[in-house]
């Protein structure tokens, strides 16, 4: 996969793992980033509906979680 990339891109061995690397890595960052705000959508949703499910608290502990990773990914992002 790595010569594919390296022919693809007319690029050294280590450029094309690090092209991998950064596309893992934004991937990662886009997920982080995108959770919270799904489940922020999933609290509201409930909120406004009137409803006091399990899930309120489960979209709370969630969203406090991934808030925590954001940090975790943005070393893993400069530190790879």
């Amino acid at each position: 996969m790595i010569e594919k990339i390296q022919h693809a891109t007319a690029s050294s061995p280590e450029g094309a793992k690090g092209l991998v690397k950064g596309v893992l890595a934004c991937a990662f960052q886009n997920m982080a980033f995108m959770l919270p705000t799904g489940l922020l959508y999933l609290l509201v949703k409930d909120l406004l509906a009137g409803s006091t499910s399990e899930r309120r608290s489960a979209c709370l502990l969630c969203t406090d979680f991934t808030d925590h990773m954001v940090p975790v990914q943005r070393h893993l992002f400069y530190h790879l």
